[in-house]
């Protein structure tokens, strides 16, 4: 587990740690770092009270701590187009790294917005469970919030591994 350095200002409210793929990634760490300060700083404050409440509710240190896994893939059934995931039950975000490394940054702000939009989501106790339907809720709140989720798409679809050969 590794601890990630957050700037002042942001720290004293949350621990953001790296439970998984320290050190393999050391520049995606600084990347994602900045990344998701930057989508932290544009939230409003309810939004944000939101979010460290139910962080807080997973650790019992002295303030609420973020856990994020940095990984290599992500299990078969999640399917080869899925590179992030957001767990409520611990409140763990997952980011597939290989395929985020050549991600524009305006993009990557985008993409780690909306991770953390869906987890404001689940800590507001609005989560949809069709899944589709809630994606769409998540672009609708980051495209008012200024985020270019049409770019983001594009690309993602762009950039989506070809479909395994069948035999």
């Amino acid at each position: 587990m590794k601890k990630l350095k957050l700037p002042p200002g942001v720290r004293e409210q949350f621990d953001l740690l790296l439970v998984d793929g320290a050190g393999v990634w050391w520049t995606f760490e600084k990347r994602f770092t900045a990344t998701f300060v930057a989508s932290w700083s544009r939230l409003q404050a309810g939004e944000q009270a939101a979010l460290l409440e139910s962080w807080g509710k997973w650790t019992k240190s002295k303030k609420p701590q973020v856990w994020v896994k940095f990984v290599q893939s992500l299990p078969a059934e999640a399917g080869p187009n899925v590179w992030s995931g957001y767990e409520p039950t611990g409140g763990i975000f997952t980011f597939v790294v290989p395929p985020c490394l050549p991600m524009p940054d305006n993009l990557f702000d985008v993409f780690v917005a909306h991770e953390l939009r869906r987890a404001l989501r689940v800590a507001q106790g609005v989560m949809l469970q069709e899944l589709e339907l809630e994606d769409y809720q998540i672009q609708l709140a980051n495209r008012q919030a200024g985020y270019d989720e049409d770019a983001l798409q594009r690309w993602l679809t762009e950039h989506r591994p070809p479909p395994p050969a069948t035999t």
